[in-house]
């Protein structure tokens, strides 16, 4: 999967990444074009405040409710640009598999919440390849955890002051 969907959705997010990055830069505009460098500049400047203001970024990715946001990315995909890709019976046949197959997918990862190994080594990658998640609040503390997680807080064996991340 990872040749394939992750790719495509690294390149979309590049993608953007470069045509923002073309239009920020004004050496990229020839005389001629300053006023639509401006326009986009000063557009940009304007979204930038009113997400600012909705404290949009920690809607997008952030250490509340990740998971949520995580879903609705894939949600996104597989309902949106899934239901384009159905062309025939057997189109619909095989959509409501891929999203039953990567369900289970999802439900595979649950083993993190009785897997110390699995856990630790995934939040350390997850700290390599997102450096600002290290200096999350109780990454240490989660990373470090010997138990189980995802319990409801009478269940989980571990100090009461840690039982609040969970």
């Amino acid at each position: 999967m990872k040749e394939l969907v992750f790719e495509k959705m690294n390149n979309a997010l590049r993608h953007l990444e470069v045509l923002h990055n073309i239009f920020m830069t004004k050496e990229n505009f020839t005389i001629e074009e300053e006023a639509d460098y401006n326009i986009y500049k000063q557009n940009e400047g304007e979204l930038r405040k009113v997400l600012d203001s909705l404290s949009f970024n920690r809607q997008i990715y952030g250490e509340k409710g990740r998971q949520m946001i995580l879903a609705d990315l894939f949600e996104y995909i597989f309902l949106g640009r899934g239901y384009y890709s159905m062309q025939s019976q057997s189109d619909k046949k095989n959509f409501i598999k891929a999203v039953l197959y990567f369900v289970n997918l999802l439900m595979c990862y649950e083993v993190m919440t009785v897997s110390n190994n699995l856990r630790r080594r995934f939040l350390e990658k997850l700290g390599e390849v997102i450096p600002e998640i290290i200096r999350e609040k109780h990454y240490d503390d989660l990373k470090d955890f010997i138990g189980t997680v995802g319990l409801t807080k009478k269940r989980i064996k571990c100090p009461a002051n840690f039982k609040q991340i969970f």
